[in-house]
């Protein structure tokens, strides 16, 4: 590359290597030492993903198999470049080979849009849409797609969810408008829309034009310049960011050429891998990619060749090592914040709502196990992290965020897998599950999310917090985003009653879901466990084959543990959620309520309440329920023969 836009080495960097050899071949053999313990256990997670292997623990994982990316397609090789010739050959029969041959989903065919670089004004930014076909990507505008597309008929489906943000509706009607042209065989016209060259693909990754960049002075702050150089930023999955980028021994930063503030930065010392990201791990074709992975995070990069990533990896790599003191198994940072684990998306109407399961963006279906399965796995595991640093948990107050002990006592390696396998619920296709399946598959996302912040954040620590903190914590699920608030009432009750007026104070949401259950079910409210003092002490992990015998388990688990009876007062006291939910109970009237709940409990609690409701026409039951707790606790998985013990089979 030449000119203004070409990355600039400093001596510094080949000094940094200095001490490894001068050739560097040793640095890079100990750089791949420092970061083998994070990429081994991702790899390990990802099998566990694939095949349905047993999650991996402590010990050392196996080496690496490959696997095949399910709906991932090739941006560059031999059959691609061939078929399309250099960029300015493309034809429709090669357009029409490419998505035959490699069953691409026309559905992605715009795959992102991209906020560039605006060389007419300072400080501002375009926004345009990446068109990709193989192994050839191209930026166009709104105008652009209006002008030279014919007005085609598009199924509005897809672009009509009422949580997508404006941007990412856009794109999603480009989508389905290049989808509708590509069915129609118009292959001459997506040919001549590709073959259109703009100035923004002229300026695209090729760094400013004009004078000093702002951003290397903002950026260095004193320090050395390792490099930098035009890159473009994944700030979602379907967003990125055009900018420059900045190296120091501390920091790397992304600028806005024109700005001496950084949009966007990361501590070397957060930093657990740098990698080159492959061809056909992104929808993406023409371009190179590379990661930085954090503890809480794994930022992806766009630049304009495989070599300018291969130096930007080498040179990050280099200045984490410099930089690094502690030993391999411990290199993970304790200073990342909380928030850092919490993502906004621009794809979405957020509105409060943060994402949890954000770390990894998500561009294909990555498990080959039934969504169930996969839940189930993952709750596991989640299960497995709090047993396994209980003390590490116990050592501070019981609102001790796990993650933020990383790198310590706590494994970061294990909280990265987990971390990366709730990733992979973004792309789960959900339409086609049973009944049963859905409530299988809810209750463990309630109770898996639950526990997901109860690792990043810790419990709400008052009363007046549970409403932000059961609407704002959320997982993107199934092409959808969803709290705990709305799995609790707009998916698992969504077809039940409204719950009673109590605590005016709490705004429950009214989210419409397409995989929402559309059966009611009364002991869903006992199978619910949001981690009160009010709530049994374990959680139970439901599988889709026998959900509603452990329905009926939870049912008799959570009631034997509640329920008081006094037959000298004729008193029985219910759980509060018995008369929030009073609706739910056959009619809806108190009788209703103390038969359905005689049904669950055992042995002398059983016999009573059965006595006092043969006697109940002569002497009313007086029916009491009890206070609400709002204070926390640390959920335990409740283990099959404790289960046993406390029923009495």
């Amino acid at each position: 590359a030449e000119g203004a836009g070409e990355e600039k080495d400093a001596s510094v960097v080949a000094e940094s290597l200095a001490p490894f050899g001068a050739d560097g071949a040793g640095g890079a053999q100990d750089v791949e030492n420092l970061f083998r313990i994070h990429s081994d256990s991702t790899d390990a997670f990802r099998r566990f993903l694939d095949n349905g292997e047993a999650a991996p623990g402590r010990e050392a994982p196996e080496p690496p198999v490959a696997t095949s990316t399910r709906g991932s397609r090739g941006t560059s090789g031999t059959s691609g470049d061939d078929a399309f010739g250099d960029r300015g050959s493309v034809d429709a029969g090669a357009i029409k080979s490419w998505l035959s041959a490699e069953h691409t989903d026309v559905e992605t065919l715009c795959p992102a849009w991209v906020d560039t670089v605006d060389a007419s004004a300072r400080r501002r930014r375009k926004r345009r849409y990446l068109v990709t076909v193989g192994p050839r990507s191209v930026l166009r505008t709104a105008k652009d797609f209006n002008r030279y597309l014919p007005h085609l008929a598009a199924p509005p489906s897809a672009a009509a969810h009422p949580r997508l943000s404006d941007y990412e509706r856009q794109r999603r009607q480009y989508c389905s408008t290049l989808a509708t042209l590509v069915r129609r065989g118009g292959y001459d016209t997506l040919g001549s829309f590709l073959l259109m060259q703009t100035e923004a693909d002229r300026r695209f990754l090729a760094g400013p034009s004009r004078g000093t960049v702002a951003a290397t002075k903002g950026g260095r702050l004193g320090a050395a310049l390792l490099r930098e150089g035009a890159i473009c930023r994944a700030v979602s999955s379907r967003h990125w960011e055009e900018g420059w980028a900045v190296l120091t021994p501390a920091l790397f930063s992304v600028f806005h050429p024109d700005s001496k503030k950084a949009k966007f930065s990361v501590s070397l010392r957060d930093v657990l891998r740098v990698r080159a990201v492959a061809s056909g791990e992104l929808p993406i074709g023409g371009f190179a990619f590379f990661e930085v992975e954090t503890l809480a995070r794994v930022y992806i990069f766009m630049v304009a060749n495989e070599d300018v990533a291969g130096r930007w990896v080498k040179s990050i790599n280099s200045a984490c090592l410099a930089k690094a003191p502690a030993p391999a198994d411990d290199y993970a940072s304790a200073q990342e914040p909380s928030q850092g684990f919490l993502v906004q998306s621009a794809e979405w109407k957020l509105g409060d709502r943060r994402i949890l399961n954000g770390r990894r963006l998500v561009y294909f279906a990555s498990s080959a196990l039934h969504p169930c399965e996969l839940v189930a796995r993952l709750l596991e595991v989640a299960f497995r992290l709090v047993d396994e640093n209980e003390e590490a948990l116990d050592e501070g107050d019981s609102s001790t965020p796990l993650a933020a002990q990383a790198g310590g006592s706590v494994d970061s390696a294990a909280l990265t897998m987990f971390f990366d396998g709730v990733s992979a619920l973004a792309a789960l296709d959900l339409q086609r599950l049973s009944h049963p399946e859905k409530v299988a598959f809810f209750l463990n996302v309630y109770h898996l999310l639950l526990i997901h912040a109860y690792l990043i954040l810790g419990p709400p620590r008052s009363a007046a917090r549970w409403a932000r903190y059961f609407n704002c914590i959320s997982y993107e699920c199934g092409g959808d985003i969803v709290s705990l608030a709305e799995l609790e009432h707009n998916v698992l009750r969504a077809p039940s009653a409204a719950p009673a007026q109590f605590l005016s104070k709490f705004v429950l949401p009214n989210s419409v879901y397409t995989y929402a259950l559309s059966e009611p079910d009364a002991r869903i409210n006992f199978a619910l466990n949001c981690g009160s003092l009010s709530m049994p002490p374990c959680i139970c992990i439901y599988r889709r084959e026998m959900v509603s015998k452990q329905l009926d388990d939870m049912s008799t688990y959570a009631l034997q543990e509640s329920v008081e009876v006094n037959l000298r007062k004729n008193t029985v006291t219910l759980p509060r959620i018995c008369q929030w939910y009073l609706s739910d109970f056959g009619r809806g009237a108190t009788e209703d309520l103390l038969r359905i709940v005689a049904g669950y409990l055992l042995g002398e609690k059983k016999l009573i309440l059965e006595q006092m409701l043969r006697g109940m026409n002569e002497r009313p039951i007086n029916v009491k329920y009890h206070a609400f707790r709002w204070g926390c606790r640390r959920p335990q998985l409740l283990q099959p023969e404790l289960l046993e013990e406390l029923l009495g089979l």
